[in-house]
C-alpha cells in the first residue's frame, strides 16, 4: 500500500537517456513525488546531484537510472554519487541482457534491479520502502543525539550513576562522586547495598535500593 503523504515529501531524480521513456515515466513520477530531476544521461545525473547535495534545501532522496547510458553509464554515475552520500536508495533500471554488471553494481550499493519494460507499482513500492527505512534510520539518530544531549544536561545538574541487573554500579557522574566522596574507580564493580556515604548510617544503603 502506497503512502501518498510520504511519497509526496520525497524528491526523486530520474536518469534516462531515451527521450520517450525519460518523459514518460517522469510523467507518472511527477504526478507521485514532490519534486522529480530529469536527467538526460549519468553526466547530467552527477552534475544534478551534486549541485543537490552541496543545497541542504532541495535534497534528493532517491536515484532511478537506466545502465546503459553515453558519457558515464549509471554505476559510473552511482560510483561518484557514493563519494557524496553512501546510503541514498539508487534504483537500476536494466534490460536482461545486462546480467555482467552485477558486480558492479554491488560495489556501488545499488539497493534495487528494476527490469525493463518498468513495472511502474512495483517501482514506486520500491521507491517507498528503500526511502522509507532511510527515513526511519535518519529518526533513530536523531533521537540519540536528542538522548545524548539530554543525558549530558542531567549530568551538570544532577548526581546519577547507572546499575546492572544485579545492582552493581557501572558509571556514575562527577557530581555523584562528590556527594558520595568516592572516587569512580572506588564504585564501579561494587553492589550499591555495600555503598553509603562516609557519614551516612548504613541502614540509607538498603533505602536506596529500595527506591531503585
Amino acid at each position: 500500500m502506497f503512502n501518498k503523504e510520504f511519497l509526496k515529501t520525497l524528491t526523486i531524480m530520474y536518469v534516462e537517456d531515451d527521450k520517450s521513456i525519460r518523459e514518460s515515466l517522469g510523467t507518472i513520477l511527477q504526478k507521485v513525488f514532490k519534486e522529480v530531476i530529469l536527467c538526460v544521461d549519468g553526466q547530467d545525473g552527477l552534475e544534478k546531484f551534486t549541485l543537490s547535495h552541496s543545497n541542504e534545501i532541495n535534497k534528493i532522496d532517491a536515484i532511478v537510472s537506466d545502465i546503459n547510458m553515453p558519457r558515464m553509464n549509471g554505476l559510473e554515475m552511482l560510483a561518484g554519487i557514493r563519494k557524496l552520500d553512501t546510503e541514498i536508495p539508487a534504483i537500476m533500471t536494466t534490460a536482461h541482457g545486462e546480467s555482467d554488471f552485477l558486480m558492479e553494481a554491488i560495489k556501488v550499493n545499488v539497493s534495487y534491479y528494476a527490469l525493463k519494460p518498468i513495472n511502474t507499482p512495483q517501482l514506486l513500492e520500491n521507491i517507498q520502502k528503500f526511502c522509507l527505512i532511510r527515513h526511519q534510520q535518519g529518526m533513530i539518530v536523531q533521537k540519540e543525539k536528542e538522548l545524548s544531549s539530554y543525558i549530558g544536561i542531567i549530568d551538570q545538574v544532577a548526581a546519577s550513576l547507572r546499575l546492572d541487573d544485579s545492582l552493581n554500579i557501572v558509571d556514575i557522574n562527577e557530581l555523584y562522586s562528590e556527594m558520595s566522596l568516592y572516587s569512580k574507580e572506588e564504585l564501579i564493580g561494587k553492589s550499591l547495598d555495600l555503598i553509603t556515604h562516609k557519614d551516612i548510617i548504613p541502614t540509607t544503603s538498603k533505602e536506596m535500593i529500595d527506591a531503585v
